[in-house]
């Protein structure tokens, strides 16, 4: 992930993890082993569930790696909080 987006300024990383507790370990992983600021989102994590196009704007532009649920990308996807159009690996 740190060599795409180093190639890649300004894009985003996602990683996707089929639970709650995979995304929390993942991310803290994230977190403690990359220079990126990086977003932990699940429907389990407080507050995630209220995330609207203004949250998402928000974390989008201060973050560079998220990562999540699958569905809580499709959600993003689907109500155009997010684009794929500036992830640069997935």
């Amino acid at each position: 992930v740190k060599e795409v987006l180093s190639r890649h300024p300004g894009t985003k990383g996602i990683v996707i993890c089929p639970t709650a507790f995979l995304v929390d370990q993942q991310g803290d992983v994230f977190r403690s082993n990359t220079p990126y600021q990086v977003g932990i989102i699940h429907g389990g994590r407080k507050g995630s569930d209220d995330w609207n196009q203004e949250k998402w704007q928000k974390e989008w532009a201060k973050r560079g790696v998220f990562v999540m649920t699958p569905q809580v990308l499709v959600n993003a996807l689907n109500h155009a909080y997010v684009s794929l159009d500036s992830v640069s690996v997935m």
